[in-house]
């Protein structure tokens, strides 16, 4: 069951994120100059000093940069813990839909995230 539940919640989340990517923005650009990442407007009620963070990390899985997008996803935990959409960020990560279903490992790391966020 965790495995359905976890999947029908990382599937229903695909459809919204994947309105938002555009250019990169003002904001963005502060955090990585170098990066050819689009632009995200993905609100969220995480701390204000998130929200470029957080749309930075919705970049990174977008341009499948999935590492990376864990990676900004655990930041922001760090520095904001109350963000549960960061925890999403991070069940996100382990999700590749395009080349591979998620093993075991991931289904549990993603049930694990769900339950923190």
């Amino acid at each position: 069951m965790k495995t359905l539940t976890f999947l029908a919640f990382l599937w229903a989340t695909v459809p919204v994120a994947a309105q938002t990517k555009s250019h990169l923005s003002a904001n963005s650009t502060a955090l990585a100059t170098n990066e050819r990442l689009g632009t995200v407007s993905f609100p969220v009620s995480c701390a204000t000093a998130s929200q470029a963070s957080f749309n930075r990390a919705v970049a990174l899985l977008h341009d499948f940069w999935y590492e990376e997008a864990r990676a900004q996803s655990d930041r922001i935990l760090k520095s904001d813990p109350g963000c549960a959409m960061a925890h999403w960020g991070v069940a996100m990560s382990v999700f590749h839909e395009i080349w591979d279903r998620p093993d075991a490992k991931a289904i549990e790391l993603g049930w694990a995230e769900m339950q923190k966020a």
